[in-house]
């Protein structure tokens, strides 16, 4: 897709956000937007993974401002600009990344439990 940078440079944000409810598909979704560079416009949407490094080396392809929201938590940088204001650098330390994947595990043992289980709804009237 054409846009006024050139793949590499910091134009636009990639946003990459974890859908914790996603127990049977692909858990990461990303897209490329123009902002802060334009106003924001979805310039590229990334296919869902379950690799969250497949999705930051998505971004990285196409620009030096990349943002990881991990489960319902802030976003991070997993690109060389950090943000306005600096948000943290993506991964964590070690103590913060074993927080986040068990906030994950609890989210997702949720998301499990309150799923409806298939053929138990009632017909309806």
């Amino acid at each position: 897709m054409a846009h006024a940078g050139h793949v590499g440079e910091p134009f636009g944000t990639v946003f990459i956000a974890e859908d914790i409810f996603a127990i049977d598909g692909p858990r990461f979704f990303a897209y490329w937007d123009a902002e802060p560079d334009e106003k924001p416009r979805m310039l590229e949407e990334m296919p869902e993974t379950d690799d969250l490094a497949t999705a930051i080396a998505w971004g990285r392809a196409r620009t030096l401002r990349v943002f990881v929201r991990p489960t319902v938590r802030g976003y991070y940088s997993a690109g060389l600009i950090m943000g306005d204001p600096p948000l943290p650098t993506w991964p964590p330390q070690d103590a913060e990344l074993r927080s986040i994947e068990a906030e994950r595990a609890e989210l997702m043992e949720q998301a499990r439990r309150e799923r409806p289980v298939r053929g138990s709804a009632s017909p309806p009237e």
